[in-house]
């Protein structure tokens, strides 16, 4: 994927959409736009339940976030 340095999986490639917990995304994402849309998981040592628990509970907005074409990025989670 040019212009992201962080390899993720064909399948996050193929559908052109990225889960990562990395703030260099946010920054990649505002430069160079989707794609991939940019789902930046903004959780400091975050347990397995508290990542499930923020993801279910963002389900319809990530939904929506994933059919709007003009969006790249989606924070979830304590960004400052």
């Amino acid at each position: 994927m040019r212009g992201f340095p962080i390899s993720t999986s064909r399948t996050s490639r193929a559908r052109g959409l990225v889960l990562v917990t990395d703030e260099d995304f946010e920054r990649l994402s505002a430069l160079r736009g989707a794609p991939p849309k940019v789902v930046w998981l903004c959780l400091h040592n975050a347990r397995n339940a508290e990542v499930l628990a923020v993801l279910e509970a963002a389900c319809e907005s990530i939904s929506r976030f994933v059919a709007d074409e003009t969006s790249a990025l989606l924070v979830l989670g304590e960004h400052e």
